[in-house]
């Protein structure tokens, strides 16, 4: 009979302990959905208030009769800078290609770490932010350009 209950007290014990964990992994899944979330609805107003600017771009040079090199207008970015350093004056830059779901901010912090797990804001988020990393050597910035 006590090896029963013994048994019985063991099988109780390893219920318990595994819906701890399933309500924990449960809790942990929630957070996750409820953190991206967040995180997509941020962006998605980011990218609004990117395309919130009034000057039209233009990329097309204007050619005058008689003259060999056509006169270019200066280019005026669909992006709205200045908006988007007011939110965070770490903004270098913005990300969009065309047909798809990429529409986001280029941060760059004082070192490669921060953005890598915080947000736009600065907010801690394990997602982190597309960030330009910092370069030491001046030949690598001058060659190329990585963005994380």
């Amino acid at each position: 009979m006590d090896q029963k209950k013994g048994k019985s007290r063991i099988r109780g014990v390893i219920i318990l302990v595994l819906l701890a964990v399933m309500l924990v992994s449960g809790a942990m899944s929630i957070h996750s959905w409820i953190e991206d979330k967040r995180t997509r609805e941020e962006y998605e107003r980011l990218a609004e208030l990117a395309r919130e600017t009034t000057a039209q771009p233009s990329t097309e040079a204007v050619t005058e009769p008689g003259t060999e090199e056509p006169e270019t207008e200066p280019y005026v970015s669909p992006i709205n800078f200045e908006e988007l350093m007011k939110e965070n004056p770490d903004t270098i830059g913005w990300i969009r290609v065309p047909d798809t779901n990429i529409d986001y901010p280029i941060v760059q912090g004082e070192d490669n770490d921060f953005y890598l797990n915080h947000d736009f804001y600065g907010k801690e988020n394990i997602a982190g932010a597309i960030l330009r990393a910092r370069e030491i050597l001046w030949d690598a910035i001058m060659c190329c350009t990585a963005i994380i």
